[in-house]
């Protein structure tokens, strides 16, 4: 079977087929790296010494109702070069992943119009297969997001699970993407976030924040340009907390000047 048809179907490039088995309702390809492909993992010599074989079985995208998979014999080397003697790279899957690439995205092409469980059931895998996926699409689009044009974020703090664990959150007001998560809600947690900006922190013109005195501090040392502007839920808060203050030395005031004038009204009557 051709190297391109491999491509096509499940995305598998610089490997040939060897050999077909069918079991049941799974079709099992064997398929081995193409000798030119043959190099070393760590510095990519292709002048190495074969050191024996690895055999791994990875899932597939189906073809038609029938499950695939890939038998791959994988070549140990030692390179002459560096000296290694490791595997040669996969390519056709993540680390230790037992899918392929392409297998990966059509399981995550499915949970866009059905429920996780329903895809692990379709596909015959555990809910944590799946799970794993989204993890993994999830952590490499949102990972690192660019700060690039960055020019007004906000800063909050959130509590999770139980025992009061608290996550410092920097968001871009702009696009609405989280840029930063820190453990904790001290100044100390914005340091990698910090550092993460370089130079285009001078270029930050508005953070907006709760009242807190932590906060403050870090963004008056970090971004001297920015304006700081409280958030309107804790300025709304804090002016109904003084508001309910002044109602209540108001209300002990007028109770006090009433019992005076009670006294001073029985004092004559007397």
């Amino acid at each position: 079977m051709s190297t391109s048809f491999f491509y096509q179907a499940f995305g598998v490039r610089g490997y040939q087929q060897t050999r077909i088995e069918f079991v049941g309702r799974v079709t099992r390809f064997h398929i081995q790296p193409i000798e030119k492909s043959i190099c070393c993992s760590s510095c990519g010599s292709d002048n190495v010494i074969r050191r024996g074989v690895n055999q791994r079985e990875f899932r597939a995208s189906p073809i038609g109702l029938k499950r695939t998979k890939l038998v791959a014999n994988l070549p140990r080397v030692q390179c002459r070069v560096c000296g290694t003697v490791r595997q040669i790279k996969v390519g056709i899957a993540n680390g230790r992943r037992s899918y392929t690439k392409d297998w990966a995205r059509y399981a995550l092409q499915l949970t866009r119009s059905m429920s996780i469980k329903d895809v692990a059931d379709l596909l015959g895998v555990t809910w944590d297969v799946i799970k794993q996926i989204k993890k993994d699409d999830l952590r490499r689009r949102f990972a690192n997001p660019s700060s690039k044009d960055v020019r007004r974020i906000a800063i909050d703090e959130i509590c999770i699970g139980i025992g009061h664990r608290y996550l410092t959150l920097v968001m871009n007001l702009d696009s609405g993407a989280i840029l930063f998560v820190g453990d904790g809600k001290s100044a100390e947690s914005l340091a990698p976030f910090w550092k993460r900006l370089g130079r285009r922190r001078h270029r930050m013109a508005a953070v907006a924040m709760d009242m807190s005195s932590a906060y403050i501090l870090a963004v008056r040392a970090r971004l001297p340009n920015a304006e700081i502007v409280f958030d309107r839920f804790h300025v709304v808060k804090l002016m109904n907390e003084r508001l309910t203050e002044l109602r209540r030395q108001s209300a002990a005031a007028m109770s006090a000047r009433q019992d005076s004038c009670v006294d001073n009204l029985q004092s004559l009557m007397c």
